[in-house]
């Protein structure tokens, strides 16, 4: 069965690129006792932190049509079938009511939870934002 997803956050495209080994190291390092208690499995080790952290992180695999609407508005297609997703504990946004008072609260908010994971010249403008995608459940 299909499902479509929605989130709000950064998305972290899981392949072979600099940046992503660059946050699944961070995170590995952070979460090193859990790492090992899954035998150092890395889908495993994902999953588990998805139920089980202090922060709101999200293992997805099997991904199909994602785009991500950007903080500055842009549309962006992702090719990847994995995905990492930052979630902020926020409210959500919708025809009424905004996340945040600006950009620039949205942007420190995400670099104050999840800063410590990411590279230091990450570009949140372009990670940042909407997620849709549709997934087998």
């Amino acid at each position: 069965m299909y499902c479509f997803k929605e989130w709000y956050g950064i998305t972290i495209p899981i392949n072979e690129s600099q940046e992503s080994q660059y946050v699944l190291n961070h995170l590995i390092s952070k979460y090193k006792d859990i790492y090992d208690d899954c035998g150092q499995e890395l889908t495993e080790f994902l999953n588990y932190l998805k139920y089980d952290n202090d922060m709101l992180v999200f293992f997805d695999y099997h991904v199909n049509d994602a785009e991500i609407i950007t903080i500055d508005g842009a549309l962006k297609s992702l090719y990847d079938d994995k995905l990492l997703i930052f979630a902020g504990d926020h409210d959500i946004p919708n025809l009424y009511t905004t996340a945040f008072a600006s950009k620039e609260d949205c942007l420190n908010y995400y670099k104050k939870e999840f800063g410590d994971i990411l590279p230091k010249n990450f570009k949140y403008d372009e990670n940042l934002g909407k997620l849709t995608y549709i997934t087998l459940e």
